[in-house]
């Protein structure tokens, strides 16, 4: 499959279930799953670092 973002090639599990979050390896965007057949994903916003504030 290929990254939403990057375009980079990743591979997904065989057993993927709704809900799980995928990651690419190049550009280390975060995905879900939203539904199994058609595989679709959603791309997460980012995690933003949380320094006590």
């Amino acid at each position: 499959m290929s990254c939403l973002v990057c375009g980079a090639q990743f591979q997904a599990p065989a057993n993927l279930i709704v809900h799980q979050v995928l990651s690419c390896n190049e550009c280390l965007s975060e995905f879900e799953v939203t539904d199994t057949e058609p595989l679709t994903l959603v791309e997460l916003p980012p995690n933003e670092e949380d320094w006590g504030q």
